[in-house]
């Protein structure tokens, strides 16, 4: 929902020749900003005593972000006051979210950006989970990880070789299938 309003906006900062390093530049920046990002949450997942804190420390610091960039947002980016109703008066702000939030297309994009946001962020944590709140033993939640690391890079259209995970099972220490139920490995 808001990747199109910000393409709009860098679109409108330069010409047309400088179109190329002002999306380099949006994208360098969106890279750097989110793993600093990411890192800072880990951090703060870290530093917490228990898995419990350190995941509502996590949201909290979610929250927070989302709040202060949204401030910053209406803060830095002009407000162009050109919105005209229907009937040729010009709309407020209030009224113009009053609107949007009647319809139920930006409900639908909100729930799916929301539930999706929650899978991806979750999985992150599911290995983490699995061994320390689950008690899970490192095997179980490795290979949990790996099927995971397989999905999601099908999914982007990378199709992974057995061998490639068997590669990585063997760099973990983590025994072929039959040497795991046989209790041997892992």
């Amino acid at each position: 929902m808001c990747r199109p309003t910000l393409i709009d906006y860098v679109r409108n900062l330069g010409s047309d020749k400088e179109q190329g390093r002002l999306f380099d530049l949006l994208e360098g920046l969106r890279g750097i900003l989110t793993t600093a990002m990411g890192l800072g949450i880990v951090a703060i997942f870290n530093h917490a005593a228990t898995e419990t804190l350190g995941l509502r420390n996590v949201i909290f610091a979610y929250a927070i972000i989302n709040i202060i960039l949204g401030a910053v947002t209406f803060i830095l980016i002009p407000y162009e006051k050109k919105a005209v109703d229907a009937g040729g008066e010009k709309s407020s702000i209030l009224e113009n979210f009053r609107i949007a939030l009647k319809k139920p297309e930006i409900w639908m994009v909100t729930i799916a950006i929301f539930c999706t946001m929650t899978c991806f962020i979750c999985l992150g944590y599911l290995t983490p989970y699995l061994t320390g709140v689950m008690g899970a033993t490192t095997v179980f939640a490795a290979t949990i990880g790996t099927i995971r690391m397989t999905a999601l890079l099908q999914e982007q259209g990378i199709q992974i070789a057995r061998r490639t995970v068997a590669k990585y099972r063997e760099a973990l220490g983590i025994g072929s299938t039959r040497v795991r139920k046989e209790g041997k490995g892992g």
